[in-house]
């Protein structure tokens, strides 16, 4: 008998470690297969724990707080909408007001698809042991939730007029919903009953599969079918870019993003719905005239077969100060006639002269020069850096245009010379030009500075910024972008900041407090806000565009 108990405890002790091996051995359902199809957009975080107690512990939270931009956030509209979406959803769970939601039901790698903008429908996966989950402020009251049952599992959910908040914590995994049928589902799916996923669905799975290649998981990864989402009236309405129409050519998007020490890398992809041609061959030209782009540069921006529109409008910009769209400029500013004013030569009509022939005045478009210039550009650089030591904030700027033939000195001094007569009212015979410093420069009213080197034109009004770029060119690099910009944020922010001072200067109250009032837009909210990112000291964007897709990595360098 003693040995068949000794055999029969030998054989459960085998049988309880085959079963816990065999549970080792099963991989663990990623968040996406357990979230059902639908979702609009889709974030994922190895560990949102982590995430959300640095954001906790950060200086740039206190100094948001601190600051004029959260003031004004705190009197906005939005907030007052976000609270009462807060207070509906606590008041229907029963859960007090201020208590702190995120904290309590943010555990490790976590998963969170929306489904509905407007009605903040959304799924939200969590990795968060029972007893943590028990101390939160919805653990608290869950015996205030109605008990239900879904795939063998139970979880809990509460309804107060259009509002329900459902949960189930599963395996050290809290589920947590805005709607009971996608609890309901996730429950389902974890019981392995077949129902469509958001990891099987084709805009998913396509973007998933161009993911951005890393030797690291990404701290949080971000998916999102720009199809749907576009088409909601909440994107279209509060996008803040005003790129929806830019953003329609694109189906879904995928964006991985890495926090590092000393710096912060996102990766993105966006996906065509119809290709277009690749722009891989004129990436030569941008690596080209990236070798002015001068390290010292406030910013630098260079991009691969811009549009002649936007090579001519940059030019009478930069060189002239002529903002905007060169098409506006002659627009007519005379009021409309009234749209059931009298009829022209009628009987009310007496503004029109029959004695003398009606002269019509032809707008004559100043730049029309430079389309020669354009037409020859397959790549343009603008590159600059504030000027603080003038009285207003300046900003010196050269342009480098990249010509898909050499450029012909006589050809350039000639459109530029044409422009510049026209704009400043000069006979263009009375203009000079004369060499100096390796480059030409026209004497008028506001000298320019030209510099020819192969496919390469350098155009300046700076000469202490035209010698500092030619002078810092480099070794062209083989490889090249669609488009690369440069923002050193700590070396312009005080310049920034001045400006934004400047700006609100008439308006600056004299002897009063500033509580009470609402924060000036530029010199405190605006300005406050970018002393917030003190840390941060540049940003780097880089794209490339391959006809059926384009990448995007955004490197924002830590000081």
């Amino acid at each position: 008998m003693k040995h068949r108990l000794v055999i029969l405890g030998a054989l459960l002790l085998t049988g309880v470690a085959a079963w816990l091996g065999a549970q080792a051995l099963t991989p663990v359902k990623p968040p996406s297969q357990l979230m059902p199809a639908g979702a609009l957009f889709y974030v994922e975080a190895r560990n949102f724990s982590k995430l959300v107690s640095d954001w906790d512990a950060s200086p740039e939270k206190k100094a948001w707080n601190e600051s004029a931009n959260c003031q004004s956030f705190l009197r906005s509209h939005l907030l007052t909408r976000l609270t009462e979406t807060r207070k509906s959803f606590t008041g229907s769970a029963g859960i007090p007001e201020d208590a702190p939601l995120l904290a309590g039901v943010a555990g490790g790698e976590s998963a969170v698809a929306f489904y509905h903008i407007g009605e903040l429908e959304f799924l939200y996966i969590t990795e968060i042991s029972s007893s943590r989950f028990a101390d939160s402020a919805i653990g608290k009251v869950k015996q205030k939730f109605q008990p239900r049952k879904a795939g063998g599992r139970d979880y809990f959910v509460q309804s107060k007029g259009d509002n329900t908040l459902a949960f189930a914590l599963v395996d050290n995994r809290l589920i947590l919903a805005t709607r009971e049928d996608l609890i309901a589902s996730s429950l389902k799916l974890l019981a392995g009953e077949k129902i469509g996923t958001l990891r099987e669905e084709r805009w998913f799975d396509q973007a998933l599969g161009k993911a951005p290649t890393s030797t690291a998981a990404p701290d949080i990864r971000f998916l999102a079918d720009l199809d749907h989402v576009t088409r909601t009236p909440q994107f279209r309405s509060y996008w803040i870019q005003s790129n929806t129409a830019q953003i329609r050519q694109f189906s879904s998007e995928i964006a991985d993003l890495h926090i590092g020490l000393n710096d912060v890398r996102e990766d993105r992809v966006f996906l065509r719905r119809d290709a277009m041609e690749s722009m891989a061959a004129a990436e030569l030209a941008v690596a080209d005239v990236l070798r002015y782009a001068n390290p010292d540069a406030g910013f630098f921006q260079a991009m691969a077969k811009p549009s002649a529109v936007d090579v001519a409008a940059l030019l009478a910009q930069k060189l002239f100060g002529y903002g905007g769209s060169l098409e506006r400029q002659y627009q007519s500013k005379a009021a409309p006639n009234a749209p059931e004013g009298p009829s022209l030569l009628g009987e009310d009509d007496y503004e029109t002269r029959i004695d003398t022939a009606q002269v019509t005045e032809a707008a004559l478009d100043v730049f029309a020069p430079f389309s020669a210039l354009a037409s020859n550009t397959d790549a343009l650089l603008q590159t600059g850096i504030a000027r603080t030591t003038s009285v207003l904030p300046a900003f010196d700027t050269a342009i480098v245009l990249h010509g898909t033939s050499a450029w012909k000195a006589s050809d350039v001094k000639r459109a530029l010379g044409q422009v510049a007569g026209a704009v400043w009212s000069v006979a263009p015979g009375s203009l000079e030009w004369s060499d100096r410093n390796g480059y030409s420069e026209l004497n008028s009213v506001t000298p320019l500075r030209v510099a020819m080197e192969g496919n390469a034109l350098v155009i300046s009004t700076s000469p202490e910024w035209m010698a500092r770029v030619i002078a810092g060119r480099r070794t062209p690099s083989a490889q090249g972008a669609t488009y690369v910009a440069s923002f050193n944020f700590a070396q312009e922010l005080p310049g920034f900041t001045r400006m934004m001072r400047l700006i609100d200067f008439p308006s600056i109250p004299q002897g009063q407090a500033s509580d009470g009032r609402q924060p000036l837009f530029f010199s405190e909210n605006i300005a406050s806000f970018a002393a917030s990112l003190s840390r941060l000291e540049s940003a780097v964007i880089t794209t490339h565009d391959m006809g059926a897709m384009v990448t995007e990595s955004m490197v924002y360098r830590k000081k």
